[in-house]
């Protein structure tokens, strides 16, 4: 651990982030997105397999109830005693039997379709010539019985039959509808015939459901035979466009789920097929988006780094370069705009203080240098100044010897006793000595003193030396 701490001081600010923010930062992410993108293309699957079992399961859902309530209405018509016994009566004249079904059969068939708007419509075909067309009631003539729900209910041993497909009678018949045809028997009516009651319903709300899935995903209704009752016909892979073939699996995922009531609904069913590379477009999307928001978080911490570092080594090359410049003897604070309040703005503060205080304490010492200088100096002109004053002197004194010389050697004995004195006052004054002196010496140079005074002023001057020994 100390060797790393070791190295890492050698690495630079700059390397340093960059370190941090590739081990700290991207290799995070890449790593992320890498166990992302493994594991989501089974869990986009099983969503989408999920989602579709729920949507299925919600529609077949309204399916059974749909085709259950048809199924009761036409159970409770065909339980009806009233109703068998009304449509039993003979009838003498079409006003007696258009009587019959305007005030009584009429409101029990418009109860039904008032309180279930999904049922189209209801009509009960009545194997009696004598009974006329009217709205929810037919003759179940012979044209009747050459179309094809007829054939399809009167050949089925069921009582119940359902047929795919309107039996509105119109040019154009609806789409989306069923019928469900009950076969209604009573030993009461004409002949022991067997009537029909055609209850047709409208699939346009459970085509809804099924169209929202969306692009990505066919969906198909089927019957019988996987027979195509609804479908986007899109991955239908069969040379007969009405019958359903499911692709290949290892391209599509494939969902289908049983619908309606049973046994009456037990062939119809719903199928989903997804595409595989919807998921592979969704993942990549996904990818994408991914990618978009690890950019721009790697570039917004980019920006932060970038932003921090540039404000380190700003301040930090500012410092660097004053303190070579202070290595030249250049003291001056270092003077920025905003040296911060970090760690690196609290160490700009201090070196400013220090020299500061470095440069005080060089003026403090320059001047007293200077003023040591100074005093060097006085001391030298005191000395040069104390050599001057002795050198007159020693002119003068030897300028004496030489005029005593030229005095003795001509016989001037007043003259040369007097030189001789004032040399030897010269001489002593110009000798150094003791602050202390003896009495003689003293008494001496007094003499001396007076006889060149005595010299000086002549008769006019006498002086007596007496000395008192004690």
């Amino acid at each position: 651990m100390s060797m790393l701490l070791r190295l890492l001081d050698n690495v630079s600010i700059r390397r340093k982030f960059i370190m941090v923010y590739t081990i700290g930062i991207l290799v995070p992410i890449v790593i992320g997105a890498v166990v992302w993108i493994s594991f989501t293309s089974r869990e986009i699957r099983q969503n989408t397999v999920h989602y579709l079992d729920q949507s299925f399961e919600k529609t077949a859902g309204n399916f059974n109830l749909l085709t259950q309530t048809a199924i009761n209405v036409a159970n409770q018509i065909n339980a009806d005693v009233t109703l068998r016994q009304d449509l039993s009566r003979e009838f003498s004249t079409p006003v007696e039997h258009y009587e019959i079904y305007w005030f009584f059969l009429r409101n029990r068939f418009n109860m039904y379709l008032v309180s279930n708007p999904d049922i189209a419509s209801i009509t009960l075909y009545i194997d009696d010539t004598n009974f006329i067309n009217v709205d929810h009631f037919r003759v179940l003539d012979d044209l009747t019985k050459q179309k094809e729900w007829y054939i399809l209910a009167s050949s089925d041993t069921s009582d119940f039959t359902i047929y795919p497909h309107s039996t509105a009678i119109s040019v154009t018949p609806p789409q989306n509808r069923i019928t469900i045809i009950r076969k209604v028997r009573s030993p009461d009516f004409l002949n022991n015939a067997v009537n029909y009651l055609l209850i047709e319903l409208k699939l346009d709300r459970i085509i809804s459901e099924l169209n929202s899935e969306g692009e990505s995903i066919d969906t198909y209704l089927t019957y019988g035979d996987n027979r195509i009752f609804w479908g986007t016909q899109l991955t239908n892979t069969s040379t007969d466009p009405q019958f359903l073939h499911t692709p290949s699996d290892d391209k599509y995922f494939i969902l289908y789920k049983s619908i309606g009531t049973s046994p009456y609904f037990s062939d119809w069913k719903i199928y989903g097929i997804f595409d595989r590379n919807q998921i592979n477009r969704r993942q990549l999307v996904v990818l994408v988006y991914i990618l978009l928001i690890t950019l721009s978080m790697a570039g917004l911490s980019v920006f932060i780094i970038w932003s921090v570092l540039n404000s380190m080594r700003y301040r930090l090359l500012a410092l660097s370069s004053h303190i070579k410049k202070v290595g030249e003897n250049y003291f001056e604070p270092l003077e920025l705009k905003n040296p911060g309040k970090d760690e690196i703005g609290w160490l700009i503060i201090a070196f400013n203080k220090m020299i500061t205080n470095i440069n005080e304490l060089i003026n403090v010492v320059y001047k007293l240098e200077m003023q040591k200088k100074s005093m060097e100096i006085e001391n030298i002109r005191a000395k040069y100044k104390y050599l001057q004053a002795q050198v007159d002197p020693h002119f003068l004194f030897n300028t004496l010897n030489a005029i005593l010389v030229f005095c003795v050697k001509n016989n001037y004995t007043e003259l040369s006793s007097v030189i001789s004195s004032l040399s030897k006052l010269l001489k002593r004054l110009l000798t150094p000595g003791n602050d202390f002196i003896t009495v003689s010496e003293e008494f001496d140079f007094i003499e001396k003193y007076l006889a060149i005074e005595k010299f000086r002023f002549g008769g006019k001057f006498e002086y007596e030396i007496n000395i008192s020994l004690k």
